[in-house]
Parts: C-alpha cells; structure tokens; sequence
C-alpha cells in the first residue's frame, strides 16, 4: 500500500469511546493525526479509565504542530462539540485538552461554554492525571 509521505494519515473526526463510558466519564480532545490517536488511545485503555476521544479535524497535523499552525483553534473544537454532541453523552460539560493546547483553554471556554482542564504533554503520564484530576 502507498501513502504519500507529505500527507499525514489521518482518523476521521468523531466521538470514539474508550471502554463502556457512562454518563460521568471524561471526554478528551484529541487530534485526527493517527499516531496521537492510537497512542492517547492505548494509554487510556491501559489506564483503565472508561471515556470519551473527541477528534477534532486538524488536517492531520499533531496537536503541537497543529496549535503553532493555526489548524486547532477554539472554533475547531466548538464546531466539533456541537456536530458530535459529547454532552449528550455526558452529564457534564468539562474538557481536557492535550497540554500542548494549553494556550487555547481559555478561548476554548469562551467558545464552547465548556469547562477546560489542561491535561499533560505526554500521553504517557494520562492515567496518572485522570486518577489525580478527573473527580466525576
């Protein structure tokens, strides 16, 4: 199979459950680039933690990549939220977001009337901020 090298592969935006979520389980921002979806992916189903992904459209890019470049923005998230409807899910409206997207949280909140928790850099160390941070 060929992939072109200049595009990245890419998930198709949505609301992924990890596990059997209930109605108090987190939702978190992810990005539709496929090497932070799985691995976010991985870590939380090793967490053990059942929740909700939002992929959010970033054109592919890493959340990094995607913040400097203007692809992740409040509105990117607004528009995702209202077209998968996490709160229809969720008897919450709080969202934690990748710590590289930190400088958006407050914009985020404008635009969403959501409550942002800004989780870690490293999707690695998500179980550990989701056991210390995330009080149902």
């Amino acid at each position: 199979m060929y992939t072109d090298p200049q595009k990245p592969i890419q998930i198709t935006p949505g609301l992924y459950r990890v596990g059997t979520p209930g109605r108090d389980a987190p939702v978190l921002l992810s990005v539709n680039f496929s090497l932070t979806f799985f691995t976010l992916q991985g870590y939380l189903e090793a967490s053990r933690v059942p929740c909700f992904m939002l992929v959010v459209d970033t054109e592919g890019l890493s959340v990094l990549t995607a913040v400097a470049s203007g692809k992740l923005q409040e509105t990117v998230v607004r528009d995702a939220i209202q077209k998968f409807e996490p709160g229809s899910e969720v008897s919450h409206t709080s969202l934690i977001i990748p710590g590289y997207a930190a400088p958006l949280s407050g914009r985020i909140e404008d635009a969403t009337g959501w409550k942002v928790l800004v989780g870690p850099r490293d999707a690695a160390d998500i179980a550990e901020f989701l056991e210390q941070e995330w009080k149902p």
